[in-house]
């Protein structure tokens, strides 16, 4: 039975580790592999995590990677190697197995090594 009280789409958090630097427009600079943890507030954790999902983390729209069964909180290693600099977004995706659904996307700003931009704050 679907429980009317869980009826909604819980959010996502997007964690990054401290310290990070923005670009004046609020983008994260990223340079290198960077550990990025995915989790579910705490009110939705439980009924979210007993609903079960899978995990799906996109870059530009592009299939990047995920997991067939989901689990909180998520850590995953963000590699830039491969990707233009400039802007970019990075979305997660979590798909509960009763059609509830969590979207947060990041826009980053991939900075070649030995490079800077002018105006990150």
């Amino acid at each position: 039975a679907h429980n009317p009280a869980n009826c909604y789409d819980p959010e996502l958090i997007i964690n990054l580790p401290k310290g990070v630097r923005l670009t004046k427009d609020g983008s994260v600079i990223i340079k290198d592999k960077t550990q990025i943890i995915v989790d579910i507030p705490q009110k939705d954790k439980f009924w979210f995590t007993k609903e079960r999902y899978t995990i799906h983390i996109f870059i530009d729209d592009i299939f990047l990677t995920g997991e067939l069964e989901g689990y909180s909180p998520y850590n995953f290693l963000f590699d830039p190697v491969n990707l233009n600099k400039g802007k970019h977004l990075i979305t997660v995706n979590y798909s509960g197995f009763n059609d509830h659904i969590a979207i947060a996307s990041i826009p980053v700003f991939i900075e070649k090594k030995g490079e800077r931009i002018a105006k990150a704050k």
